[in-house]
Order: C-alpha cells, then structure tokens, then sequence
C-alpha cells in the first residue's frame, strides 16, 4: 500500500522509472485518484502503442504486455510507492498525490499534476503569470 505522505522520488529513481518507454506510457495513462483494472490498463497501452505518434504503429500483444506489466512495470511502481499495486484483486490504485512524488518536470510530461503542489490541476498547463 502506497504511504499516506510519501516522499519525493529521488532525482535517480524517478529518471530511473521514465527512463523504461513501456512505464512512461504506462503513467501517461494513469489518472491521480483513479482505480483501474490490469486488463483495461493493458488494453489502453496496447492501443497506444499502436496509435503511437512516431508513426511505428507496432502492433503490440495485449496478452504480452499485461504480462509484462503483472511481472516487472507494476510491481516496480508499487515499490517506489508510486502505485497502488493490489495483484489478488487485479487492480492498480492511483494516489491523488502522485505528481508529488516527481519533479515538476517530470510529473508535467507525464501529466500527473493533481493542483496540490504547483496552482494548477492536471491537463490545465502551466499557471497563468495573471
């Protein structure tokens, strides 16, 4: 379970979890405060990835990659206490505060900000100089 008031992931570890292309999908996928199944998270990233903007369009193995992300992705995640990981239950809970836990540049890019920490909510953009 992912500790109440965690704190920030040091610079290493978080370039260490972005620096995986399948875990930066993966968090550009989550939503702070969300709870969502391994399946339709797998489902998602697979269509993603086959969407993607580099023009690859790999067509990626559903069943792969939530293998993938049952053995390594979300297992390393929920060790950094950036998810919730619940494997009996399937599930992936989601913390409000997880931008917190980046720094700033980083929770911008994946689009984790949740307001709490720099004036603005997730998607909104940088703050206004108003």
């Amino acid at each position: 379970m992912v500790s109440s008031n965690p704190d920030p992931l040091s610079r290493d570890a978080a370039y260490a979890i972005c620096a995986n292309p399948c875990r930066r999908r993966l968090l550009e996928q989550l939503t702070p405060g969300e709870r969502r199944t391994v399946g339709s998270l797998a489902r998602d990233l697979a269509r993603t990835a086959a969407d993607s903007s580099d023009g690859s369009g790999v067509a990626v193995d559903e069943y792969h990659l939530e293998s993938q992300l049952v053995h390594n992705h979300l297992p390393f995640l929920h060790d950094h206490d950036v998810i919730d990981y619940r494997p009996a239950e399937n599930v992936i809970v989601v913390p409000e505060e997880v931008g917190d836990r980046f720094p700033s540049v980083l929770a911008a890019r994946l689009n984790l900000n949740t307001g709490s920490g720099d004036g603005h909510s997730r998607g909104d953009g940088p703050p206004s100089s108003s």
